[in-house]
């Protein structure tokens, strides 16, 4: 029965070292998956930015636009025209903040995938390192017998002798 135990310690060594070597390649990914979420919250930022700046821009020129049409005519910037003026930065006003509101809730969203890949990669490095130790921790050791395979020990454990 030596020499079974013997063999077996090598194989739960290699056991150890396979679930430390798995750990460290899940952690690996678990963190570049992280890191690409954190790569697409600053591209969403950046493009919310280059929206704020467009839908700004299209203000501008519809200002322009309907400045110069009135002008043409000969019509002042008061009465209508100020209301469709006035109309077109609502719109704009309310486009932004719908385009910041999308920005909040697709960053909270990234945000949380980011975390939770880095509390996976963690979690899965520590399990498996755990894991390893108890594989090492037990070369050498007996069974515990449990109170199912042993009758007398049953009772021993429930308090009857």
């Amino acid at each position: 029965m030596a020499g079974g135990a013997a063999m077996g310690a090598p194989l739960l060594l290699g056991a150890a070292g396979l679930s430390v070597a798995s750990g460290i390649m899940n952690f690996s990914s678990g963190m570049g998956q992280a890191e690409q979420m954190k790569t697409q919250i600053d591209a969403e930022k950046l493009a919310a930015r280059e929206k704020a700046v467009a839908l700004r821009e299209q203000l501008k020129s519809t200002l322009a636009t309907q400045t110069a049409m009135y002008g043409a005519r000969g019509v002042a910037l008061d009465g209508t025209p100020m209301t469709i003026a006035n109309a077109s930065f609502a719109q704009t006003d309310s486009d932004l903040l719908t385009n910041k509101t999308n920005l909040g809730m697709t960053l909270a969203g990234l945000r949380s995938s980011r975390d939770q890949a880095r509390i996976g990669a963690w979690s899965g490095l520590f399990s498996s390192i755990a894991n390893a130790g108890l594989m090492a921790g037990s070369i050498g050791t007996k069974p515990i017998p449990t109170p199912a395979s042993t009758p007398k020990m049953a009772y021993t454990y429930l308090g009857i002798d």
